[in-house]
């Protein structure tokens, strides 16, 4: 079976594959690829691109249901609570959790379905070590 090297596809349609290139090649492939992510910074792009985050329209068919929030869904951060948070969950949930555990908001992670998953695992860890 043969592996293919790890190569990068120039923007002018030609491949460079790293492991055959010369230092001034990946100089070169170097340069434009910080050229390309500058030009895509300098879009001013603002994307969420956290797997599986539903959009505000499918959050709304659980509107009906609302009871004492009277709509308002987003944290004092400006998520909206229906939703995952980021990647490691809302801030106002991590500055609740430090203070339980005693750490610094930065130290608490928090998100997703898992959460209760990944806190008996750590909590088992606490008590086996």
């Amino acid at each position: 079976m043969q592996v293919e090297a790890s190569h990068h596809q120039y923007s002018r349609g030609y491949t460079l594959y790293v492991d055959q290139a010369s230092t001034q090649q990946l100089q070169a492939a170097l340069a434009e690829l910080e050229a390309q992510y500058a030009e895509f910074k300098s879009a001013g792009l603002n994307l969420d691109l956290t797997r599986g985050k539903p959009s505000a329209a499918q959050l709304d068919l659980s509107n009906s249901l609302d009871g004492i929030l009277g709509g308002s869904y987003s944290s004092d951060s400006g998520v909206d609570c229906r939703n995952y948070g980021g990647i490691d969950g809302l801030p106002e949930a991590k500055a609740l959790f430090s203070q339980v555990l005693g750490v610094n908001p930065e130290e608490t992670l928090t998100g997703e379905t898992t959460t209760l998953r990944r806190l008996s695992k750590n909590m088992a860890f606490a008590n086996l070590f």
